[in-house]
């Protein structure tokens, strides 16, 4: 497999691994209707540090990643702030990436790959990541994206059509698309991508004139009709079928049960058997016959072109920006539909989406959206960060709470969501150096934090952590414990002794238990006896377990 070459790579390569985890502090004055934000999280701060920090309880549990990275046109004034060990990159920082820079698909490919290598971390197995991209950056993003995620693990790359009104200007091309690349973490488990469904011509039907007659009860809901809504008496229909009992259709739903009574080919038991596998019931006359169309049947794959006409445009985009603001804050910000459409691929109702360049908000705005249409089913989360990009040319600047947040509440209220969000701001490093500070994580984050350390999994347990009992969970044979409190004086003075050994043997009992603690006081032959390991904190706890 080809590899890409760039200034920088073997410096970055693994860069991810060194940036220290940090915890994600709450800022209630800035949360909205958080009872009702399912899970939603808008996270400001630099989405390296950010990503970093959701690991511990998102590794692996993201279902859809949806980014919109910096085209690297020379016009955006993006600028290079990681923070690496090298006088090259040093010499990178601060400095917006312009046109003229005979480094910027460099500086661009340095930003880019620990971001990915995070993302794929917290990629669910049969998790998909979609990125927009132009013709500037696409060749190098595809070589580096088979490099990461494995060009077995290649999806598609979609041609969005973006405007109708391409630049006029060119003498030689007139550009009015852009490309969206999907890759998935484990190709092997996904068994299809829902693009369309198909129409209704050619169903089959659910009775035959060689049949006996029989009644079928369809239950409240389970029905979809093609013909007008309103009420129908029960009666012998023109089909010759006989309606039991009165129907109301609202919006192609029946909004109670009714009974049809016709030469029917399936049994009450065979259509509830069917219902679960997801087959739906059609409707398509005033004749009431009931036709099916079964799930695996009627879904088509996605087409790799997207038409302004399914997922709107650039334009759309803006639209929906200025009838939140009143103006565009962003030249190009994606339309909702294109990424409703992108989340929808998966077909998952309940899916986590992660968008790590939230920029107006799209992706959150997009997800609330959609569950607002799926009024019973629709219930993903979403999870966006962005960063402030203050400078000291306008330090009052703060994209994430000015825009992306304002476009969220905004749109909430204006359109009526019965959705909310909480927001995050990147806190303190959880870090040696920091703890003997004294900036110390509470109990839960840092339980947190040691069990990912441990496992390289998320606490799906977390509500099972116990201060008291020293308790985080377990993993396999192995029972995590932490002896810990965030505060540096009487951390100092904590330490594993007997009594807290025998308590937590107690405790979990049969299982090889791994205690994170300031200090050991008990020898290494009980300690191997009793199936203990020590991991002293906060001087070696930074390395990951891998035994």
């Amino acid at each position: 497999m080809p590899t890409l070459q760039f200034k920088g790579k073997n410096i970055i390569w693994n860069h991810h691994l060194s940036v220290p985890y940090h915890t994600l502090e709450e800022v209630e004055n800035l949360h909205f209707q958080p009872e009702k934000g399912n899970g939603n999280l808008i996270i400001e701060g630099d989405n390296l540090i950010a990503l970093k920090a959701l690991l511990p309880e998102y590794a692996g549990k993201i279902d859809i990643i949806y980014i919109d990275p910096p085209y690297n046109t020379g016009k955006e004034g993006w600028v290079y702030n990681d923070n690496v060990n090298s006088p090259l990159i040093n010499n990178w920082l601060g400095k917006i990436v312009g046109s003229d820079d005979l480094t910027k698909h460099d500086k661009w490919l340095c930003m880019m790959t620990p971001r990915l290598k995070l993302l794929r971390d917290l990629l669910a197995e049969d998790g998909l990541i979609f990125i927009s991209i132009d013709d500037y950056e696409y060749h190098n993003l595809r070589i580096l994206m088979d490099e990461i995620f494995g060009e077995q693990n290649f999806i598609e790359n979609y041609i969005w059509e973006s405007t109708f009104r391409p630049d006029n200007s060119s003498k030689i091309e007139r550009e009015n698309g852009q490309y969206v690349l999907a890759f998935s973490k484990n190709k092997k488990k996904i068994t299809q991508l829902i693009g369309d469904v198909s129409g209704s011509d050619g169903l089959p039907s659910l009775t035959k004139n060689t049949m006996n007659e029989s009644t079928l009860t369809f239950e409240k809901g389970k029905v979809t009709f093609f013909i007008e809504d309103g009420h129908y008496t029960k009666g012998v229909l023109k089909s010759k079928y006989e309606l039991l009992d009165d129907v109301e259709i609202v919006d192609g739903k029946n909004v109670s049960d009714f009974r049809l009574k016709g030469r029917m080919i399936w049994g009450q038991d065979y259509l509830k058997k069917e219902l679960d596998n997801g087959t739906e019931i059609i409707i398509k006359t005033d004749g009431f016959i009931p036709y099916s169309k079964k799930l695996e049947d009627s879904i088509l794959a996605p087409n790799t072109i997207l038409p302004k006409s399914k997922v709107g445009d650039v334009l759309q985009g803006r639209a929906e920006v200025t009838q939140i603001f009143g103006f565009a804050k962003f030249e190009h910000p994606k339309p909702t539909s294109l990424i409703k459409y992108l989340i929808g691929l998966k077909g998952d109702a309940s899916s986590v989406i992660l968008d790590s360049f939230a920029g107006s908000g799209s992706t959150m705005h997009a997800v609330i959206d959609q569950n607002n249409l799926e009024t019973e089913s629709g219930n993903r989360r979403c999870i966006t960060i962005q960063m402030k990009e203050d400078s000291e040319a306008d330090p009052d600047k703060n994209i994430c709470q000015n825009i992306t947040r304002e476009r969220v509440k905004i749109a909430i209220e204006k359109y009526g969501y019965n959705s909310g969000f909480k927001y995050f701001k990147v806190g303190t490093a959880i870090d040696p150096e920091k703890m003997l500070e004294g900036q110390l994580p509470t109990y839960e984050q840092f339980a947190k934090y040691i069990y990912y350390l441990g496992t390289g999994e998320h606490l799906a347990d977390a509500h099972n952590i116990n201060a008291e009992k020293h308790f985080v969970g377990t993993h396999g044979a192995k029972s995590f414990y932490l002896i810990y409190e965030q505060d540096l004086e009487s951390l100092t003075r904590l330490a594993l002794n007997l009594s807290m050994a025998e308590d937590i043997v107690n405790h979990s009992p049969n299982k090889r238990r791994l205690i994170y603690a300031p200090a050991c006081f008990l020898d290494s032959d009980y300690m191997e006896e009793k199936q203990i390991e020590f991991v002293s904190i906060p001087y070696n706890l930074f390395e990951r377990q891998t035994n």
